[in-house]
C-alpha cells in the first residue's frame, strides 16, 4: 500500500472512528462509561475510545487523544461531523500492549458494515501525566 494511502486510510480511522456507531465485539460492553481514573493498560484507552465513539460520546473519544491528533483535526465538533457516514460496525483490541515505560503500541481489528470489511490498526499510544493517550493511528492491513 502507498504510504499516502496509509495515512490517508490512518486519518480516515481515526475521523470514523471518533464519533461513529459501532459496537466492540471482544466481549466489552456496548455502554460507553468514561473512565475518570488513567487507563491501567494502554488496551483500556484505546477500549475506552471505541466504546465512546459507539455511543456517540465524541467528548469522550477526543479525550483520548494526544494534543498533536486533536490540532491535526481541528474541533471535537468538526471531527464529529466528518464521521457521520462511517460503516464501522465493531472492533476488537487483539494486543493490548504492555504496561511499561512511556509508549506502547495496540492492535485493534475494525470492522465496518456492508460487506463486512476489516482492517487492522496499530494504535501508538503515549503516558501522558500518568494517563495512556493515542498519538497515532497505523492501519496494517
Amino acid at each position: 500500500m502507498k504510504r499516502s494511502h496509509v495515512l490517508a486510510a490512518s486519518a480516515m480511522t481515526l475521523l470514523l472512528s471518533a464519533c461513529g456507531g459501532s459496537s466492540p465485539s471482544s466481549g466489552t460492553s456496548t455502554t460507553a462509561s468514561p473512565s475518570p481514573s488513567p487507563a491501567a493498560v494502554p488496551g483500556d484507552t484505546v477500549k475506552a475510545y471505541f466504546q465512546a465513539s459507539i455511543s456517540k460520546d465524541c467528548a469522550t473519544a477526543f479525550a483520548q487523544l494526544t494534543d498533536p491528533i486533536k490540532s491535526r483535526f481541528g474541533t471535537q465538533a468538526k471531527l464529529c461531523q466528518s464521521i457521520q457516514a462511517d460503516t464501522l460496525a465493531s472492533f476488537t483490541v487483539t494486543d493490548p500492549g504492555a504496561n511499561t515505560g512511556t509508549t506502547a503500541t495496540v492492535t485493534v481489528k475494525l470492522v465496518r458494515a456492508p460487506p463486512g470489511k476489516s482492517t487492522t490498526d496499530s494504535v501508538a499510544m503515549l503516558k501522558v501525566n500518568g494517563a495512556w493517550k493515542i498519538s497515532a493511528f497505523t492501519v496494517v492491513s
